[in-house]
């Protein structure tokens, strides 16, 4: 009788740390990481504003594949409107939406996500010449509700650091062997209104 005192004092100790200890976690999740790529503004801006050059750098289209996931692109492809959705077996990456919310031509492109079952989130890439290079911040910005989904929040925050390092590594090595962008004006829908 005493072991089982024992063990339920324990878990009721464990179970006032998670539920106490949310408290005091933030509600709001920033993660952001800079860093210089070197590669011309405007390739960069083309990488990332047309979502069709997403799964040539994109980490977590890196981690999927064709058996697994599955990605349903919108009408509009770049700039402001351009959205997709996938529906993946993979649970870690499950499934949901992403949607262009702003693009303002080799400075800043905005997005919103839905995480199916996961809430929502916004990621954003600023962009700023650098020398010869593009200067480029990513963020992600997401709001937790709830003591487990708060504990997840802060444990996702520095894999997510992780993933946007491979993300630029992978953007800055795609772009360097193909630096071209077309040249027809392939950014008029990205004025903002």
């Amino acid at each position: 009788m005493k072991f089982l005192k024992i063990i339920l004092s324990i878990v009721a100790g464990l179970a006032l740390v998670v539920f106490g200890g949310a408290f005091l976690l933030p509600e709001h999740t920033h993660v952001e990481e800079i860093k210089v790529l070197n590669i011309p503004i405007n390739t960069a801006f083309y990488q990332i504003n047309n979502l069709n050059n997403w799964n040539n750098w994109s980490p977590w289209h890196k981690m999927t594949n064709e058996k697994d996931t599955k990605y349903i692109y919108g009408t509009t492809i770049q700039g402001k409107g351009a959205n997709y959705s996938w529906k993946s077996k993979n649970k870690m990456i499950g499934n949901g939406s992403l949607k262009i919310t702003e693009s303002i031509t080799n400075e800043l492109v905005k997005t919103s996500m839905a995480f199916e079952g996961n809430g929502d989130a916004t990621s954003d890439f600023i962009l700023k010449p650098s020398g010869d290079g593009t200067e480029i911040t990513w963020t992600f910005d997401s709001d937790a509700t709830g003591a487990i989904n708060k504990w997840m929040s802060l444990m996702m925050k520095s894999q997510l650091k992780k993933t946007f390092k491979q993300g630029f590594e992978y953007l800055e090595a795609y772009a360097t062997e193909h630096p071209e962008v077309p040249e027809i004006d392939v950014f008029v829908d990205t004025i903002p209104q």
